[in-house]
């Protein structure tokens, strides 16, 4: 009977801790995929601007610099902001390289596109488009609120264009109080 009993105890230990794996890599997963992309990213403002202006060329915002990059294979991103790191708005620019038309990438991707930019992650939705021309292209302007990983109101802008080598996808994010228009359509307008 003890035996019997210590048999079932110990099956149930052994199928205990898949269980519990899994609900632990559920729980920590993002948090550790986030760790290792940060991991990834190189703190070169020359390098970061040089791969930026392989994808699009354009007109820094005053004290905005290229602070970061990250590389993997034909996937390139940069994140803009302002020199002192202090406020501000992020600026990601980045190549898309699948094959698809600028709608089907936007129905298909904008909501993955903006859960992070840099080291930052939001949870946003649309709020609303505009439809503008940018380097001679019509292209949309989704903007997006919600909010960040402290739980601040964040704004978002997310577009993208037909860029030196293919479609580029450019997302700009701030906590609420830091977002400025005028800069925001300054950089937009300076895209060439």
């Amino acid at each position: 009977m003890k035996i019997n009993q210590l048999r079932w105890n110990r099956i149930a230990i052994l199928a205990i801790i898949p269980v519990l794996l899994c609900l632990a890599i559920f729980v920590f997963g993002s948090v550790i995929t986030h760790n290792i992309k940060q991991s990834f990213w190189k703190n070169d403002p020359i390098q970061a601007a040089q791969i930026a202006h392989t994808m699009t060329d354009y007109t820094l915002p005053a004290g905005y610099q290229e602070r970061a990059y990250f590389q993997f294979q034909d996937f390139n991103q940069v994140i803009i902001r302002p020199g002192d790191a202090v406020g501000g708005m992020d600026i990601l620019l980045f190549n898309e390289t699948l094959d698809m038309s600028e709608q089907e990438l936007i129905d298909a991707l904008e909501d993955n596109w903006v859960k992070e930019v840099g080291e930052h992650t939001y949870q946003t939705e649309r709020a609303y488009t505009e439809t503008v021309m940018l380097c001679g292209q019509e292209t949309l302007l989704s903007y997006r609120t919600g909010t960040n990983e402290d739980n601040q109101a964040v704004k978002q802008l997310v577009t993208m264009f037909y860029g030196k080598n293919g479609w580029v996808v450019v997302v700009i994010a701030s906590p609420v109080e830091y977002w400025n228009q005028d800069l925001v359509n300054e950089f937009l307008y300076s895209l060439k």
